[in-house]
This record gives structure tokens, C-alpha cells and sequence, in this order.
């Protein structure tokens, strides 16, 4: 037990550790974890979407202009 002492970090250590949680909280993460998931969803969104009624294209818009630039920006990553 005395060797088990626990030493508060250090500014720079705490915010390295915040960005690495960060980074591994976010949806980008599990789209370059999950690349093919990814598009599997991706395609069946797609094809939800072409089936969904006109009258329900407004939500369909607004989820397209999240889910677009998250895919897109996974995929420049990954490069």
C-alpha cells in the first residue's frame, strides 16, 4: 500500500488525457473503428430515406446535413 501512492497531474497531463477521451467519445471514432458498419448504415439510411414520404423530406434534410459531413470527415481521416 505505501508503494500505491497516487500523484495529481499535471496540467499538460490532464488535457492530453481529456483530448484522448475526447477523441474516442466522439461519432468519428466509431465510424474509423467501424468502417464498414459505417456504410452499411449509411446505405440503409439512404434507402430509408428514398422510402419515406415527401412530406417527411425536411427531417430527412436535416439528418442528411449531420450525417454527410460525419462520414465525409471520418473518411478524410482515415487517409
Amino acid at each position: 500500500m505505501d508503494g500505491d501512492t497516487h500523484q495529481p497531474l499535471t496540467t499538460d497531463e490532464a488535457k492530453a488525457r481529456l483530448r484522448i477521451a475526447a477523441d474516442q467519445a466522439s461519432p468519428t471514432a466509431w465510424v474509423k473503428r467501424h468502417p464498414r458498419h459505417a456504410l452499411a448504415l449509411a446505405l440503409l439510411g439512404g434507402f430509408v430515406a428514398g422510402r419515406v414520404r415527401a412530406s417527411s423530406v425536411d427531417g430527412l434534410l436535416a439528418a442528411q446535413k449531420l450525417l454527410v459531413p460525419l462520414l465525409l470527415g471520418a473518411a478524410a481521416k482515415r487517409k
